[in-house]
């Protein structure tokens, strides 16, 4: 603003005041009326207030599915590492028993069947049972199971509750990379639809063992008919209709849970029989 505009505007102001002065009853400092039409609102017109609220709207629509996502894919890197420490608590376990790894055990059985079964036995090895919980189901304390085909010493189905009770040794695992021990698992409550669908019960308590697709021949090696009528399953609880997975060389992977079941007993890709087969791309 210039020297002149200035100027004008304090010989106004000097002006009004005289005038005001001029006037009994007058404050000198009573400003002129502000003129009704110059007046503004702050109030939002109903289409102002419905355009709003469909912005906010389609905004949490489009976040939300992202936020879900985010939330999943943080259960899932929490979830690996629960099985990284469980499998340090594998290998001590296996130090401390001369090379025999955790039995399956069965706490229920009459004696002398009963044995802890392979998480109680894990437990002192481990700084936090917490880790035995997945994240991505917190409704069960127990959410991996121990692959059933390492329960017994030489893979043989009919000794019933024995069975469990007997350690393999590591050295017969040989192909370590390649061979599943524990996973994410559950009781599946939709067994025949295809294992991206596969729903995730809360049935049947804790599992402490999987069954996967062996081939299902009585008398042939690999055989475990069970499979088709029991629903303990791999489960895919995670972003990709992952399953995660620890192997016996103690890493970690998420699989998608088809590429898993799909692959039965003896076949190329198979990562649950122990041959060394190169693993699925």
């Amino acid at each position: 603003m210039d020297e002149w505009m200035v100027g004008r505007m304090d010989d106004w102001m000097h002006g009004w005041t005289e005038e005001r002065r001029r006037r009994p009853g007058l404050s000198p400092d009573t400003r002129p009326p502000v003129h009704p039409s110059s007046r503004t609102t702050s109030a939002f017109t109903l289409i102002e207030l419905l355009v709003v609220v469909a912005v906010i709207g389609i905004l949490a629509g489009l976040v939300m599915p992202l936020v879900a996502r985010a939330m999943k894919t943080t259960s899932a890197v929490h979830c690996k590492s629960n099985l990284k420490q469980i499998a340090a608590g594998f290998v001590l376990y296996t130090k401390q028993y001369q090379g025999f790894m955790a039995p399956l055990g069965s706490p229920t059985s009459s004696p002398p069947y009963r044995f802890p079964r392979w998480y109680d036995n894990l437990t002192p090895f481990l700084q936090d049972v917490a880790i035995f919980q997945c994240p991505a189901k917190k409704r069960v304390t127990i959410g991996y199971a121990l692959s059933h085909m390492w329960s017994g010493p030489d893979h043989i189905y009919g000794e019933g509750y024995a069975m469990n009770n007997r350690s393999k040794e590591f050295e017969q695992v040989t192909n370590p990379s390649g061979t599943i021990i524990i996973c994410d698992t559950g009781y599946v409550s939709n067994p025949d639809d295809p294992p991206a669908d596969w729903e995730d019960g809360d049935s049947g308590g804790v599992s402490a063992h999987i069954y996967f697709p062996y081939d299902n021949r009585p008398g042939e090696p690999g055989s475990f008919p069970y499979y088709r009528t029991d629903p303990r399953r791999c489960v895919p609880r995670h972003v990709g209709a992952k399953t995660n997975c620890m192997f016996f060389d103690n890493h970690v992977e998420g699989i998608e849970t088809a590429d898993i079941v799909d692959d039965i007993w003896d076949e190329p890709g198979c990562l649950y029989d122990n041959d060394g087969h190169p693993k699925r791309k």
